[in-house]
């Protein structure tokens, strides 16, 4: 028994530590304009780490920062020397843009064009902010199956936590901190969305295995997708496996919907939402059938005993036959 534990506890500290212990960068996507001599050479240097863009000019780089295509640009422009960075996508990043075109030799302005919060000058809320998030969505899905509600109502509980969740975190990390700005209204409705998008899977679980469904809940949403979200750097810091999960899962999908609605003007949303709402849609359909899903296992397993049982049943009838003759 001890062993097995230990066992659990390693396995459950490297599925939370390994993904963000060590973050590399892996073709982060970031535009230049200026010459493609000048181009070519930084991207000889910057290897794999950067996946460079070329734009015609400052204005269109600067653009796609806005729409959350790349994170950053170089300018190499005759008359424009800049770079053009986003703290706020990813302040590692953005550090990581400095120091490239440090290396360069010559000293080169820097222009952040979505600046972290005075409130938040790491950029650590959004990382932080998933575990109340998620942890709340396994309490009040235990909370509300001890009720044995019918699944229309189940639904509906749920419905109403996640409405009534997502304003008090929004409250507390916007409105009382100050740690991310932004539209009340968008980010409480994000924060609604990934609520709905974690307890209502959870919940689907819970109604199908009972209790080892919030533990499978946790092990979705907790133990893999928040790793893997990106959230504290940039999915693409992420090692492999993670960097492909990331923005497919909740966590990750959630943390750029908060990103976007508090410092981006709400660009780049339509991806994440979908994430969400796929999850939600899911739960939302579990839910209901996980008791018509259960009796269809049950019944599964017990035509293919039968055969065994009949087996069982024809022994002694030969066994006497062969007695007799």
């Amino acid at each position: 028994m001890i062993a097995a534990l230990l066992v659990v506890q390693a396995t459950l500290a490297f599925a939370l530590v390994f993904p963000g212990y060590n973050p590399k960068p892996h073709d982060v996507p970031v535009g230049f304009a200026g010459p493609a001599a000048t181009q070519a050479a930084l991207a000889a240097k910057a290897q794999n780490k950067l996946s460079i863009r070329s734009y015609p000019s400052a204005s269109a780089a600067r653009s796609a920062i806005d729409r959350r295509q790349i994170y950053g640009a170089f300018i190499a422009e005759p008359e424009d020397q800049r770079l053009l960075v986003a703290s706020a996508a990813s302040l590692p990043v953005a550090q990581l843009l400095r120091e490239t075109a440090s290396s360069r030799g010559a000293a080169i302005d820097v222009q952040d064009l979505a600046p972290l919060s005075r409130n938040d000058p790491h950029g650590a809320t959004i990382n932080l902010v998933f575990m109340p998030l998620i942890m709340i969505c396994f309490i009040s899905v235990l909370a509300l199956g001890a009720l044995k509600l019918r699944p229309s109502r189940l639904l509906g509980a749920i419905g109403l936590v996640g409405l009534l969740g997502g304003g008090v975190i929004t409250a507390v990390v916007s409105v009382g901190l100050g740690a991310l700005p932004g539209s009340f209204l968008a980010l409480s409705g994000v924060t609604t969305m990934i609520m709905l998008a974690v307890a209502l899977p959870t919940a689907g679980f819970h109604r199908l295995f009972g209790p080892a469904g919030v533990g499978l809940g946790a092990l979705t949403f907790l133990f893999i997708a928040n790793p893997a979200s990106g959230n504290g750097t940039a999915p693409e810091m992420l090692p492999g496996f993670w960097r492909f999960l990331s923005q497919l899962m909740p966590p990750g999908a959630g943390g750029a919907a908060l990103r976007n609605a508090s410092y981006f003007g709400g660009n780049a949303m339509l991806k994440p939402l979908l994430v969400l709402g796929a999850f939600a849609v899911f739960g939302a359909v579990l839910v209901p059938s996980a008791s018509w899903l259960a009796r269809r296992a049950l019944e599964f397993v017990k035509r293919s005993r039968t055969p065994h049982v009949r087996r069982a049943e024809a022994s002694p009838a030969v066994s006497s036959r062969s007695a007799s003759i």
